[in-house]
């Protein structure tokens, strides 16, 4: 999954269920996990994929969601899709590209990487939310 993201298989489901059953089957207030993995370059020509820091780690997207993120600087950030050679990034979505049609309609900017966890902590974000169709 992690390098081809549009080839979500029904293996996929197999894989998320015991983390929907440890995260949100609990009764509690979890509504989506969130994937990440450490922070990162792009990857080179050759799908080679180099360590940015051990400390700051990208948040990709949700089990079944798409992740945003608003900045104090009022645009939306949110991870890349898959590449034409399907390599990196997320799964894209309807309700995702909805909102990045809307986004462009008002004139938000988007800018499109990694979504820094440092960036939170440093207090950088404004909100954060998540689409699903």
């Amino acid at each position: 999954y992690d390098n081809l993201p549009s080839a979500k298989l029904s293996s996929w489901c197999r894989i998320r269920r015991p983390l929907e059953k440890l995260y949100k089957g609990q009764g509690g207030d979890v509504a989506e996990v969130l994937l990440a993995r450490k922070m990162e370059t792009e990857i080179n020509e050759n799908y080679s994929i180099e360590t940015k820091s051990d400390r700051d780690w990208a948040l990709l997207e949700g089990l079944t969601s798409n992740l945003f993120i608003v900045y104090r600087d009022g645009s939306i950030h949110t991870s890349c899709v898959e590449n034409e050679n399907g390599h990196g990034g997320v799964l894209g979505g309807y309700s995702r590209q909805l909102i990045l049609e809307a986004a462009k309609r008002e004139n938000i900017p988007i800018v499109f990487g990694p979504l820094s966890l440092q960036d939170g902590k440093d207090g950088l974000w404004v909100e954060a939310f998540v689409s699903s169709s």
